[in-house]
């Protein structure tokens, strides 16, 4: 297993952008909330 460097807020937002580019997130539609997006993550709410 490799260990992931980049920042926390780096991973969240490249997760993002992942949803968008694979159509899972669309115009319109909810973008998950700060306490979702930190616990799928791992990370504090802060971080997010």
């Amino acid at each position: 297993m490799t260990r992931d460097y980049r920042p926390a807020y780096q991973r969240v937002l490249d997760d993002l952008q992942e949803r968008i580019a694979a159509g899972d997130l669309k115009p319109g539609d909810m973008v998950p909330s700060e306490g979702e997006l930190a616990e799928e993550h791992g990370i504090s709410r802060g971080s997010v």
